[in-house]
């Protein structure tokens, strides 16, 4: 078997290949790899430098590395609080303005549902805005993640119960067939 090896002719190398590879030994057939490892990495650091100097000269930035996550915990910290400040508002429109003062007992059933979600909300609003603690006990954690989730479902079945999505609703089919039933026996009656 000839070496595969492209000579400056651009023809093929004519020496045999020396056993197990494909290119004869002047062609690397011989070589076993760079002896030592560090020379790869120091060449690799120096091109990263050069291709960081070019991305600077031209005014781009460099790809790569960490996304600062402080400041995209912070962000989303931020959106869940104005998020949950607009359903506050929503809310506080809803209800009526003593909703928070009267006692629960006096208060009607979508009321003091009403007055659930509200105090919820604001509760989970207390969490998002109090910094990250893992160190914690879990069932602190766990006690604290139950309660933001209790206020979405609360705020989400107050509003479901607002626009009306309780409502017995009935069906215009069994109306018509009840109707001509009437009618039906009415002709027989009389």
């Amino acid at each position: 078997m000839f070496c595969a090896a492209l000579t400056r002719r651009g023809t093929r190398c004519h020496r045999y290949s020396l056993a197990g590879k494909r290119r004869c030994r002047l062609h690397g057939g011989a070589s076993t790899g760079p002896h030592d490892w560090r020379l790869n990495v120091a060449a690799m650091v120096v091109g990263r430098r050069r291709w960081l100097a070019h991305r600077h000269a031209l005014g781009l930035r460099a790809s790569g590395g960490r996304p600062r996550k402080s400041v995209k915990v912070a962000t989303m910290a931020e959106d869940a609080r104005e998020h949950l400040s607009r359903q506050i508002v929503v809310l506080e429109r809803a209800l009526p303005a003593d909703v928070m003062t009267r006692r629960i007992e006096d208060l009607a059933p979508a009321d003091a549902l009403g007055r659930g979600a509200l105090s919820g909300l604001h509760q989970l609003i207390r969490i998002v805005e109090q910094p990250l603690d893992m160190s914690g006990s879990p069932e602190a954690l766990k006690q604290q993640r139950l309660i933001g989730d209790m206020a979405v479902a609360g705020a989400r079945l107050y509003m479901r119960a607002a626009e009306g999505a309780f409502k017995p609703k009935q069906s215009n089919t069994l109306i018509t067939l009840l109707e001509a039933l009437k009618d039906a026996q009415g002709k027989q009656n009389g």
